[in-house]
Order: C-alpha cells, then structure tokens, then sequence
C-alpha cells in the first residue's frame, strides 16, 4: 500500500473517470436499451394474442361444429378421424391462453423497465413446450387422415 501513495490522486482520478462512464452508459441503456426491450415484449404479447386467435378460431369454427355436427357424413369425420386430425390443439389453445393472460397481467404493471414475472413465465412455458410433441409426432396421421376425408366429403372447407 506504500507503494501507492505516490499514485494516489491518480487512482483517485480513475476511479471518478470509471464512475462517470459507468453513469453515462446506465443513462444510455435506459436511452436506448429499454425503449427496445419494451417493443420486444410488446411484440411477444401480440404474436401471443394472434395466435391464441387463430387456435380460437381453429376450435370453434371446425372442430366445436364437427362434434356437434348432426349429418352423418360430417358425424362420421368428427368420429372417425376428429382427434387424427387435429391432435391435442385444444390442450395447446389451453397452455397458450394461460401464457397470454400472464403476459397481459405483466404488461399492466408499473414495474418498467423490469418486467418482473418474465423469468416465472419462460419456465412455464418451457415445462408446458412438451404438449408440442404429440401434436408434432402425428403430423404425418394428420395429414393422412385429412385426405380421405376432403375427398369424401364436399362440405369441408
């Protein structure tokens, strides 16, 4: 420590200099950094609700009305080949209903620029990914079934 007497006032003078461009980039960060991550998550939150949409629309326009469907040609699909079809979509709208209502709950409070929950919800979702797989195993059944019965069928879509 004696051998730093001498450079003491430069020390001192680092250690301010340090200092004043740690401030200058945090002001920075919240200049620019921030505004961009509160886009991203705006962004996720839209793509969410899309989708949720979309799989919405998926369940009540085709399958709701194929299993209450009362002809028995589309009875017989909704029988036959509804679950072949359409695998679990209906577990996945479930899952991605949950995500996009804490996604909406995060984005009502005042915690930004810290989004505080984020870190909870991306381990949901990566334990809740696994309702992916059976639905992406049975592509191939699905599309295989999917074509007898448009063939067979003139009022599907």
């Amino acid at each position: 420590l004696d051998y730093q007497k001498p450079h003491r006032a430069a020390i001192v003078i680092q250690s301010a200099y340090r200092m004043a461009m740690a401030k200058i980039k945090r002001r920075r960060m919240k200049r620019e950094i921030v505004p961009r991550r509160i886009e991203s998550f705006r962004d996720l939150c839209n793509n969410e609700s899309r989708y949720v949409n979309n799989l919405s629309l998926l369940v009540s326009q085709y399958i709701t009305p194929l299993r209450a469907s009362q002809e028995k040609q589309l009875r017989q699909i909704a029988d036959d080949s509804l679950t072949s079809i359409f695998g679990n979509i209906e577990t996945i709208l479930s899952v991605h209903q949950t995500i996009l209502q804490t996604l909406l709950e995060l984005m009502e409070r005042d915690s930004w620029p810290k989004i505080e929950g984020l870190g909870k919800l991306m381990q949901f979702v990566s334990h809740h990914l696994r309702v992916y797989g059976p639905y992406v195993n049975n592509f191939k059944v699905s599309i295989d079934t999917l074509s007898p019965c448009e063939s067979s069928s003139k009022k599907l879509p």
